[in-house]
């Protein structure tokens, strides 16, 4: 059965930090009921004072952050001092909050993009824009976790937003999706990552599409190279093609998405890494769109560009 088209326009598609840092402040200034965040790393002095100026307002703004990156106790902090509701995600041991998530009013949310550091800014990031029902299943993603870090449950009015036929997923589900998406691929495949190493059957199946003569193209962050190395080898044999983005310590590759014939997409925080699929709180988009399906191919053609071919080694 072929997944019905998702209602939503190309350009809500962003790409990179300078064009997401309007669509940021401009969703925050139009909140009237409520923002809720969940970032990995977040010390941008700029969004904390928008977020702590709406809470002036009287929007009830909360933010979860993880709480294990050298930032977290000033970010917490200066929130707490201006009057935002700001918790911690209870990780255990090894776990990180890797979800990058901003939801307005149940209604708009931002799923993807590079963290709200200032480390973050140059890294080479998309992210996806939701404004009907799947802005709200990301609200109540939202409310489930801080209902698992508060006991707190929010009261998030049912939603009479329109079904755009996007599916949200977290943790051990975004690999069941990827699975899904490559099973039903009929032509090409195309990943954009930092990290490729997980699950052996994943990368399995992608081995036995390229083998077939279909198109697997994998672009991998070149700093990430020796923890990818076993997979590109894998990869490499069966016929897909594998480069690596240009990357250095001010510029890394933050992009995470992988699309399926060219029709749809997953789009998210998550890298195919155990990590990722079993241990770390992630959230992902799935999403059938030519529309965006074609603007993100245009961005990883031009990435492959700029891409350098990559030989096996000795994992």
């Amino acid at each position: 059965k072929t997944q019905a088209e998702a209602d939503i326009p190309a350009d809500f598609a962003h790409i990179d930090q300078q064009n997401l840092n309007q669509v940021i402040s401009d969703m925050i200034n139009s909140a009237k009921k409520s923002i809720y965040v969940e970032q990995y790393q977040f010390d941008r002095k700029d969004l904390m004072d928008l977020l702590a100026n709406k809470a002036k307002q009287g929007v009830d703004v909360k933010v979860l952050i993880d709480q294990s990156t050298r930032s977290a106790k000033n970010t917490y902090n200066y929130l707490r001092a201006n009057g935002v509701n700001v918790q911690y995600y209870p990780t255990q041991q090894g776990q990180l909050l890797k979800v990058k998530l901003l939801s307005v009013d149940g209604s708009r949310a931002l799923i993807g993009g590079s963290d709200w550091s200032s480390d973050s800014t140059p890294d080479h990031d998309v992210a996806l824009e939701l404004n009907n029902k799947s802005a709200w299943t990301a609200a109540s993603v939202f409310g489930r976790d801080w209902k698992f870090s508060t006991a707190y449950d929010i009261s998030l009015p049912a939603s009479s937003l329109p079904d755009d036929h996007i599916l949200l997923a977290t943790n051990a589900n975004i690999q069941s999706q990827v699975a899904r998406q490559i099973q039903a691929a009929k032509t090409s495949i195309r990943i954009e990552l930092p990290q490729l190493t997980y699950p052996p059957q994943l990368i399995s199946a992608l081995a036995g599409f390229a083998s077939s003569g279909k198109t697997v193209q994998v672009i991998l962050d070149a700093s990430q190279q020796k923890i990818n190395q076993s997979a590109i080898n894998q990869l490499k044999d069966s016929g897909a093609q594998i480069r690596q983005y240009p990357s250095d310590a001010q510029h890394k590759l933050s992009a995470h998405f992988a699309l399926f014939d060219d029709r749809v997409i997953v789009l998210g925080s998550a890298n195919w890494t155990r990590s990722s699929f079993t241990y770390n709180h992630e959230l992902d988009v799935i999403v059938p769109s030519k529309d965006i399906s074609a603007k993100l191919a245009q961005q990883f053609e031009a990435d492959w560009q700029k891409s350098k071919d990559v030989g096996k080694k000795a994992p």
